[in-house]
């Protein structure tokens, strides 16, 4: 639990340092109301999970034919995007609903 804690803890604070208003959700996810484990100040959610058990092969994939993106597909799912972090946050900085994008930050962001 405590590694899963130090994730969120430092999701929240590389966003938070880039820009974009994310605070770590109180309870992580344990209960109804507190979904997710970041929360980003648009509303929207991120699941951060840090195992040592991951796949080494995702970042395998996502080196090979030196992708940026890696779309992974499961029979009867949605498929998923992997990138990198910093990837992530570039994306994040260009989203028009992000309040830290070109508009600016909100006056009450997330903290």
């Amino acid at each position: 639990k405590q590694k899963g804690y130090r994730a969120e803890v430092e999701v929240a604070s590389k966003l938070t340092s880039a820009g974009i208003p994310a605070k770590r959700q109180p309870l992580s996810g344990s209960m109804a109301e507190y979904k997710g484990d970041v929360v980003l100040a648009s509303g929207k959610r991120i699941e951060v999970k840090h195992r040592e058990s991951i796949a080494d092969y995702l970042w395998q994939w996502l080196a090979q034919g030196d992708a940026d993106y890696l779309v992974v597909k499961k029979n009867h799912k949605q498929p998923l995007v992997l990138m990198t972090f910093d990837q992530f946050v570039d994306l994040l900085n260009h989203i028009p609903d992000n309040p830290s994008s070109a508009r600016g930050v909100p006056s009450d962001p997330v903290s």
